[in-house]
């Protein structure tokens, strides 16, 4: 059995980016956490599985931490705080910059990692 689980459009505000401008303000950040579990039955009790809540909160938490230039740190960041549950057998965290630098031209950049346990 294979369990994935996902939380999306997490909304998060941070100071990232290495643009004058991007460091001047938060901006928001979306971000995307996707993870396959490490479950072998189907129960039906929290404890036996990855509370939503808390991937919300990691990517929180990340965002609004140190500053970092890119957005593949802060991917990396998301995904190595998340992987600390045991539960987690993979994850893949995608971070979203709608309304960064190329706004008014680019609808949205992202980046993706995939980190396995």
């Amino acid at each position: 059995m294979v369990l994935t689980i996902a939380v999306t459009g997490i909304s998060c505000e941070g100071v990232h980016g290495v643009m004058p401008s991007e460091l001047a303000n938060p901006q928001e950040f979306l971000v995307d956490i996707e993870c396959v579990l490490n479950r072998t039955s189907n129960s039906d009790d929290l404890a036996t599985t990855v509370d939503y809540e808390k991937l919300v909160n990691a990517a929180i938490e990340v965002i609004g931490a140190e500053s970092c230039q890119l957005l593949e740190t802060l991917a990396v960041r998301i995904a190595e705080h998340c992987l600390a549950d045991a539960l987690i057998s993979e994850i893949m965290v995608r971070v979203h910059k709608p309304f960064g630098p190329l706004a008014p031209i680019v609808a949205d950049s992202y980046a993706q990692i995939r980190l396995k346990r």
